[in-house]
């Protein structure tokens, strides 16, 4: 990745964040690919979305977006879930997916 794909992704992962009610990191460790699909899936179809991030990367976006807290999360393999919309929902829909997060930061837009 050279640098300006590196700014590219930095400035969307910023954006997703900003835009976001709230922001779950998930530690996908010891899910296969189709559970990693599912996912995705499942974060579609409540108005989430799952992106797989280089931590290096979304600790930056995090500097430029004031989201401090959120680099406290990033450990190991990371997926994004940038929630928009409510996000009681999106936390109990977690519960019935295949790998529900470890963790997670809410922030208020």
């Amino acid at each position: 990745m050279n640098r300006d794909q590196k700014a590219t992704a930095i400035a969307e992962i910023a954006a997703n964040i900003d835009e976001s009610q709230a922001v779950f990191a998930v530690d996908y460790r010891g899910i296969s690919v189709p559970q990693v699909a599912e996912l995705a899936g499942e974060a579609a179809r409540v108005r989430r979305d799952l992106q797989v991030v280089k931590n290096s990367l979304t600790e930056r976006a995090a500097d430029q977006v004031g989201a401090e807290t959120l680099k406290e999360l990033l450990e190991g393999p990371t997926a994004l879930t940038f929630v928009r919309g409510d996000i009681a929902t999106a936390a109990k829909r977690w519960r019935t997916t295949a790998a529900p997060p470890s963790c997670c930061r809410s922030r208020a837009v």
